[in-house]
């Protein structure tokens, strides 16, 4: 079993700990193997598997195993997915090239992480599109609140080697359990949402999925 103890110096490791009894001899025996290397290796795995190598945003990994943990510890709480497509990001990669391409990544990617909770989860899914998870949203309104609150943080020009840059956001939003049943058909309805946008000309807004409330006049408890 894994223990943490205290060290003479006052610092704590974590131990793996196993306990053998000889009757015959009338001894116990107490074996402690340092795991604290093993430990942070472990750490250092976990976040090779599950953050987005450019942006160190969760990937899609992370995002299913977010997901599992949420509805593993409470099957309906309530989850809202925006599916995030940077707008005019295209030009700016073919105009100045990968490396300013890839810094307006991670300078969106920190402005998405400011405009949610902590308790909440901002992911990169490739490309110019990210994912938000918003965990137990007090209310639609919260919700909608985020969705602004994003598009204007998105909306601010960016300062990129001496080059002004701009570029936007659309946003489809879906609601759990009141709009879909599981994680596939959430993801799946927000980018339904995010394609109309994109259809209809309505680039720089969100919506709901199916244009609507997931509930009129719904509160979140």
């Amino acid at each position: 079993m894994e223990i943490d103890v205290v060290t003479s110096g006052g610092s704590i490791r974590t131990v793996l700990y196993s306990g053998l009894i000889l009757h015959d001899e009338k001894l116990a025996v107490a074996i402690f193997k340092d795991f604290s290397g093993v430990q942070s290796n472990r750490r250092q795995l976990l976040e090779l598997i599950y953050r987005d190598d450019l942006t160190g945003v969760s990937n899609r990994r992370g995002l299913r195993e977010r997901w599992h943990a949420e509805v593993s510890e409470d099957p309906q709480r309530r989850l809202a997915f925006l599916m995030l497509d940077l707008d005019d990001f295209k030009p700016i990669n073919d105009s100045y090239g990968h490396a300013v391409g890839d810094t307006v990544l991670q300078i969106i990617a920190e402005r998405l992480k400011g405009a949610v909770r902590e308790t909440d989860l901002v992911c990169r899914l490739g490309g110019d599109e990210f994912g938000i998870l918003l965990v137990a949203p007090s209310d639609l309104s919260h919700i909608e609140m985020v969705c602004s609150r994003i598009l204007e943080s998105v909306n601010t020009p960016l300062l990129v080697d001496n080059l002004k840059l701009s570029v936007g956001v659309s946003i489809g939003a879906c609601l759990y359990p009141d709009q879909a049943a599981d994680k596939h058909e959430l993801l799946r309805r927000a980018d339904r949402a995010l394609y109309q946008i994109k259809r209809t000309g309505g680039k720089g807004s969100w919506r709901w999925f199916q244009g609507e409330h997931p509930v009129e006049g719904m509160a979140i408890s």
